[in-house]
């Protein structure tokens, strides 16, 4: 798992994201392992807080550092 874990949401497929605020990252965790399959780097230093993820599993991702909302497409 990142650095400094804050916030998570579960996916359509069922697996479960992770926002790492320290780690300026996303663990995508499985449910049935609970291993990280999955981690997506975000920009340095941007501090993500909050996540969503909507039903066609694209997930939007706050920045506290930026005050921005990023959209990450559903794979």
């Amino acid at each position: 798992m990142g650095s400094q874990p804050r916030t998570l949401a579960l996916a359509p497929d069922g697996r479960v994201w992770v926002v790492n605020k320290g780690g300026a990252s996303i663990s995508i965790v499985s449910p049935v392992t609970l291993a990280v399959v999955q981690t997506i780097a975000l920009a340095r230093a941007s501090q993500p807080y909050g996540i969503v993820i909507a039903s066609d599993g694209t997930a939007f991702v706050t920045h506290e550092a930026t005050g921005r909302v990023q959209r990450i497409a559903a794979n």
